[in-house]
């Protein structure tokens, strides 16, 4: 593991620009990008001023923008240095045109004076039964298609592109509508079961819950499933803006619940 702090030291560019900060974020940036050959560049976008820590093979590269914390609480869902950083990032890497994107689970707020450990890019071991394997594909594509949709969903590192493939689940289940028949059966369904299916499949939102009992099948549909899939100006889910980020991350935790719900209570065994 590398101490982070120590790459701080020694850099008067990174001195001065530390030099009235108490607290920094801290936030691993999920790409292979490397920027220049020195292990830190100090950078300049919009107006905030932050460090880039190089990462390789095993680390992954961070961020660290110092900030002023009254040592409470960091407004994650409000932050304006993460939605800068994201402009920053998309900027970037439309024009190396490689992938780029904040951690979607790790990001701190930590003591300039103190050390760390860069991330480990080595994902964490999840242990499986082997009593619990499955033994054959479903009967029904429409299920196959359904379970292959939800590995997609939480296989992705994109919160948007996860969440509509949660929602098109929903969608299959009813796919023998025409579309506008089929949104407001999607809606209904959704309604009927959102209680049920967060009860038989609790899960937990990939960050804090942003308006979670507020949301319906119609705001659902509309404020996240029309907003992500269809660019427009008048409403849509931008994916710099880190507001749009934890709603949909919030939402992702009922879709979850919804698709899984749908799944297991054998919603799709006898379509063809």
């Amino acid at each position: 593991m590398r101490k982070l702090y120590n790459y701080l030291l020694g850099s008067i560019g990174t001195q001065l620009m530390l030099a009235t900060a108490v607290h920094a974020l801290r936030i691993p940036v999920d790409t292979a990008v490397r920027i220049g050959m020195s292990q830190r560049v100090e950078i300049a976008f919009d107006e905030m001023e932050f460090i880039w820590i190089n990462g390789n093979e095993e680390l992954f590269p961070e961020v660290l923008i110092p900030i002023e914390f009254n040592g409470w609480k960091y407004e994650w869902t409000e932050s304006r240095e993460l939605t800068i950083l994201n402009r920053f990032l998309s900027r970037l890497a439309a024009r190396i045109s490689e992938p780029m994107q904040i951690h979607r689970f790790h990001r701190y707020v930590v003591r300039l004076d103190c050390q760390w450990d860069q991330l480990s890019r080595k994902a964490s071991e999840c242990v499986v039964d082997q009593a619990s394997l499955p033994t054959a594909s479903g009967e029904s594509p429409r299920e196959n298609l359904a379970v292959a949709l939800y590995r997609e969903s939480i296989s992705a590192s994109s919160v948007y592109y996860a969440f509509l493939c949660l929602f098109k689940i929903v969608e299959l289940g009813h796919d023998q509508y025409s579309d506008r028949e089929r949104a407001s059966h999607v809606i209904g369904y959704i309604d009927s079961n959102m209680s049920a299916a967060r009860t038989a499949f609790p899960t937990h939102p990939a960050g804090p819950p942003v308006g979670v009992e507020a949301l319906t099948g119609q705001s659902l549909y509309k404020t996240f499933r029309c907003a992500i899939a269809h660019a427009s100006m008048r409403q849509m889910r931008s994916p710099d803006e880190i507001t749009d980020y934890y709603a949909t991350s919030s939402a992702i935790g009922i879709m979850q619940s919804i698709a899984m719900f749908m799944v297991n209570s054998g919603h799709f065994a006898n379509q063809a």
